[in-house]
């Protein structure tokens, strides 16, 4: 069993690049943890930024956090792609 998952360098990129991006809901879930016991303990608490689209520099990180999404979705997709599989007939 061990043999055939050493073998298969692509499933731990996979694992790899999933694992990372799991981290994120995780973080974000930390956060909201601190904030909460923050604000019993009467500390205040972090507030999301006001986004103005009116202003150059907020469109500007806006695009560039877009444009690097694409490639992110990209390189899933790609990971997902099993070579030697055709269509099934």
């Amino acid at each position: 069993m061990l043999k055939g998952l050493i073998n298969r360098p692509g499933l731990w990129k996979r694992r790899r690049f999933l694992a990372g991006v799991a981290i994120v809901p995780l973080g974000i879930w930390l956060q909201k943890r601190r904030d909460a016991k923050a604000a019993a303990e009467g500390r205040p608490v972090g507030h999301l930024p006001v986004l103005d689209l009116n202003k150059e520099s907020t469109r500007g990180v806006l695009l560039g956090f877009v444009a690097l999404s694409v490639p992110i979705i990209a390189i899933a997709a790609g990971l997902t792609w099993k070579p030697g599989r055709r269509g099934t007939r």
